[in-house]
Order: C-alpha cells, then sequence, then structure tokens
C-alpha cells in the first residue's frame, strides 16, 4: 500500500464508489506529505433536521474537524461534489499540517479544486501553468 494511502471509513449502505471519490480525495492531499496516518470517517445524519452529510477527520486518533455537506449534493452531479468535497478536505488537511497541500508545482501555494469538464486541481495564479483531475494528483519533482 502506498504510504500516504488514508483510510476511509463510510456507512455499510454507502456505494463503494463514494468511499474511492473520498479516499482519492484524500491521497492527492496527502501526496506531498512524507507520512501521514489521519483516518476519516463518514457518517450521514440528521441532527438540525436538515440532512447531512458529515464528515468527521481524525488525525492520529483525534478528532480535528468535521463539516457537513446537504444530502441533496449527492444528487448533484457527480464533478461538483468531487470539488466541494475536495475544496472542505483540504481546508482540513492544511489546517492540520500548515503547508500548502496539494502542492502546485513550482510554487509556494495550494493548487485550487474546480470544476471544468472534470473536477480538477488547478494553479490558482495561473490556470495554464498546471493542473490535473482530482484524484490523479502525483507529486512532481
Amino acid at each position: 500500500m502506498h504510504p500516504s494511502r488514508v483510510p476511509v471509513r463510510c456507512p455499510d449502505h454507502f456505494p463503494d464508489g463514494f468511499r474511492r471519490l473520498v479516499a482519492q480525495i484524500a491521497d492527492d492531499l496527502a501526496a506531498a506529505l512524507p507520512r501521514l496516518h489521519p483516518e476519516l470517517r463518514v457518517e450521514v445524519g440528521d441532527p438540525t433536521d436538515r440532512p447531512l452529510l458529515a464528515c468527521t477527520v481524525w488525525f492520529d486518533h483525534v478528532r480535528r474537524a468535521a463539516f457537513g455537506l446537504p444530502v441533496r449534493m449527492l444528487n448533484a452531479g457527480v464533478e461538483q461534489l468531487r470539488r466541494n468535497l475536495a475544496e472542505r478536505l483540504q481546508d482540513v488537511f492544511i489546517e492540520e499540517y500548515g503547508r500548502p497541500l496539494p502542492p502546485c508545482p513550482g510554487h509556494e501555494h495550494p493548487l485550487v479544486p474546480e470544476v471544468r469538464d472534470a473536477a480538477m486541481w488547478v494553479c490558482p495564479n495561473d490556470p495554464g501553468h498546471w493542473s490535473c483531475r482530482i484524484g490523479d494528483y502525483r507529486v512532481v519533482g
């Protein structure tokens, strides 16, 4: 297994595709880290009478962050869902590690998630500088 693979736990009723989507995003964010042991737990709840997809991120068995997405987003396009999950998970990883994740090759800032034809990581300063599909990030250099 790749050293940056992030374990993802989802409820049994979540499809494998959703599990893979979250794992791909987490792996992109962890690719530039030398060693990583976070645990992502994804749960569905209705804590405020509004259905939310609740994501809780644990690093070394300590709860670090939680965020929610409206369940209706699961009915939206998969690329928009991929982008929204990437944005929120990116915030958590950057907060935890204090560095740009995933790093923009040749620059000192993180890539940003954006939907073009597909959900992409792109350079925020120069979209033509570098981009890749979210889930396909590899450390350059």
